[in-house]
C-alpha cells in the first residue's frame, strides 16, 4: 500500500488531481431529476447529481491525503502555509458539491 501511495500521491502531482476531481464537476456531471405533479401542481421536485455526490468526498480525501503526505515532509519547496491553504480550498469546493448534490434536500 505503502508503495501505491507513494507513487500515486508525490505533492505537486497530488495537489493537481485533487484540484481536477473538484473541479471537474463544474465540467462533466451526471445528474437526474424526477418530478411528481398533483392535479397539474408540482409537488415534489428531486434533483441528485451523481458526479457531486461521488467527486466531493473524493476531493476532500484527496486533498486530505495530500497535506499528510506534505506533513511528513522535512522541506518543502515555496511556503508550506499557502501550500496548506491551496488544500483547504480545494477540500472546501468538495464540501461544497457534496452538500449540494442534492443527496440532502
Amino acid at each position: 500500500m505503502s508503495d501505491i501511495y507513494d507513487q500515486m500521491m508525490s505533492y505537486m502531482e497530488g495537489k493537481w488531481v485533487a484540484l481536477a476531481v473538484a473541479l471537474g464537476t463544474y465540467l462533466i456531471g451526471f445528474t437526474t431529476s424526477s418530478r411528481r405533479t398533483v392535479n397539474g401542481v408540482v409537488v415534489e421536485d428531486i434533483t441528485l447529481n451523481y458526479g457531486a455526490l461521488i467527486a466531493g468526498p473524493v476531493a476532500v480525501v484527496l486533498a486530505a491525503m495530500v497535506a499528510l503526505k506534505l506533513s511528513r515532509q522535512p522541506t518543502i519547496w515555496g511556503n508550506r502555509a499557502v501550500h496548506y491553504a491551496i488544500l483547504a480550498g480545494i477540500a472546501a469546493i468538495g464540501v461544497y458539491h457534496f452538500l449540494t448534490s442534492g443527496f440532502f434536500f
